[in-house]
């Protein structure tokens, strides 16, 4: 089970930043650290498309959404579109794995080593 939505942002991070501001103004008595936590807890994945000079929308940034020890949001830039092809940024996201491998799904690790 999932769901797929689009925020208009300038990149991945910029897309949770926008998440949260739209979620105080829906909720603004919940605090938003709250808010905060909710979102990280329920988006995996991010994706930035950019329409190119060409005028051709493009996928430029794949990210995964991970906490800290500290229980701080970070957003981990798996894949850039360079030029012409993906390349990986060589991070692993740990916590999509673990998820996936729950539901059954089993991902190589050396789809993310970074190339040379």
């Amino acid at each position: 089970a999932g769901s797929m939505s689009s925020v208009h942002a300038d990149g991945c991070e910029d897309a949770l930043e926008r998440l949260d501001s739209m979620m105080a103004l829906a909720w603004p008595a919940i605090g938003s650290e709250q808010l905060r936590r909710w979102i990280t807890t329920a988006v995996d994945v991010v994706l930035h498309c950019q329409r190119g000079r060409d005028g051709v929308r493009r996928v430029q940034e794949i990210a995964v959404v991970e906490t800290t020890a500290n229980r701080e949001r970070v957003v981990v830039p798996l894949f850039r579109w360079r030029g012409a092809d993906f390349h990986s940024t060589g991070a692993i996201p740990i916590r999509c794995i673990a998820r996936m491998e729950t539901a059954g799904v089993s991902v190589p690790r050396e789809l993310f080593e970074e190339a040379a």
